[in-house]
């Protein structure tokens, strides 16, 4: 009995080595740079910010935001499990239909500055125009 009982605690003994080794394998390799194409699956693939599904991959540029976006160095992602559209700046994760909207809200509040402008400035051009007589008339 002992004779059986013994490769099998020693077959897990082999198995909990092995699982020791790459343990501290990792722990090695985790301070040292990678070398170009080692790169973790971890560090290249983030989890969705909304959904937490590990299904996020680059998505197509729609429209000219997004083409602005990726001259800046942003990749767009998307989550093929809830469907959000984002992006990461640094450690902070910006979705484009948020951003999207934000931009559009400061364009309708410069419109409309600019509109409130150009009619202020008709009315003070008139106002202007008509505090001084014509100066054909001053010469008859």
């Amino acid at each position: 009995m002992d004779e059986q009982s013994e490769p099998a605690g020693g077959s897990q003994g082999v198995k909990a080595a092995s699982e020791a080794q790459e343990d501290a394998d990792q722990q090695s390799t985790a301070g040292k740079r990678r070398s170009f194409g080692e790169h973790s699956y971890q560090n290249l693939h983030r989890p969705c910010p909304r959904c937490g599904s590990d299904r996020v991959h680059r998505s197509h540029r729609r429209g000219s935001l997004e083409h602005v976006l990726r001259l800046a160095g942003f990749k767009i992602r998307r989550c093929h499990a809830c469907g959000l559209r984002f992006t990461r700046f640094g450690g902070s994760v910006i979705v484009i239909s948020d951003l999207r909207r934000a931009l559009l809200r400061i364009a309708q509040i410069t419109l409309a500055l600019v509109a409130a402008a150009l009619v202020l400035a008709v009315v003070l051009w008139f106002s202007m125009r008509q505090a001084s007589p014509p100066s054909s008339l001053n010469g008859q």
